[in-house]
């Protein structure tokens, strides 16, 4: 399993205009990607132009279709523009125990 948190700073002025367009992308995600098992976008309460986008991947395929799909590279695009600075994205690998007896 693969985890991605991406921190995004926004625009203010944007901030609407982004989430109508996250949403469109949320959606076409959830819809589309079976091996995407998470993908929310989620707003900073003590700073509202700060979003965060948590990602979980069944594995490195499943990543890798989310990240070569044309449609959402012609929307990250689109998104850029509504950004104030670069992205802060962290990887991360899901940590499975075994259950204790």
């Amino acid at each position: 399993m693969i985890c991605v948190v991406a921190e995004l700073q926004i625009d203010p002025e944007q901030r609407d205009a982004f989430e109508r367009l996250f949403s469109e992308r949320m959606d076409y995600v959830r819809r589309s990607e079976r091996g995407t098992l998470t993908y929310q976008l989620a707003r900073s309460r003590t700073a509202p132009a700060t979003y965060m986008v948590m990602e979980i991947y069944a594995d490195e395929a499943a990543m890798k279709a989310h990240t070569s799909d044309p449609w959402l590279q012609r929307l990250s695009e689109k998104m850029r523009g509504f950004m104030s600075a670069a992205p802060k994205v962290e990887y991360l690998d899901g940590v499975r125990r075994e259950p204790s007896r």
